[in-house]
């Protein structure tokens, strides 16, 4: 999933020069995760830090970004109500962020962040959400094959341990007859 999220992040860059950018993700309920994110903050500003983590429900703003789920462009952060409680996201003076949908499954926002206001255009929007299709299913796919992994492992776990009691049982019957 990393290595999916990094790839996603460094095109989206390409696209749509950003600061900061980040894959948020529901971890249930009003939880939600930065999963990925790039930054390109100076190293003097930038604070070693661990992933960013909140709870939708104490921002009025990011409860109505989520509940929509549609994409968004914010042209200067000052002029909106309410950004301040976005945690995580005040330092940015211009915004964008879209959904990421793959099978009518939501999967959470490709949220983009610059430092200087009205930064981004309805372009970069547009892009953002044209890279948020296939990032999505990458994203999708990449859930899917971790998950295919742990059945994997679970499946040979159980045939290893058939086998042992096929053994064991060939064994005990062997003694049986002697």
């Amino acid at each position: 999933m990393d290595s999916v999220l990094d790839v996603l992040l460094c095109s989206l860059a390409e696209l749509v020069p950003y600061t900061c950018a980040r894959v948020l993700v529901p971890k249930g309920g009003p939880h939600w995760l930065a999963r990925g994110e790039k930054s390109f903050l100076e190293p003097a500003k930038k604070s070693p830090r661990c992933s960013l983590t909140f709870v939708a429900d104490e921002s009025p703003f990011f409860q109505r970004i989520w509940s929509e789920r549609k994409r968004i462009l914010i042209p200067d952060t000052k002029k909106q109500e309410r950004w301040q409680t976005f945690a995580g996201h005040e330092q940015f003076r211009s915004w964008l962020s879209v959904p990421l949908v793959a099978s009518e499954e939501f999967l959470g926002f490709l949220s983009v962040g610059h430092m200087e206001p009205n930064h981004f255009t309805q372009e970069h929007l547009r892009r953002a959400e044209l890279l948020a299709i296939p990032a999505a299913v990458a994203i999708q796919n990449a859930r899917l094959y971790s998950t295919a992994e742990i059945y994997g492992s679970e499946l040979e776990k159980r045939l290893s341990d058939l086998q042992q009691a096929e053994q064991a049982l060939d064994q005990s019957e062997a003694g049986r007859r002697v």
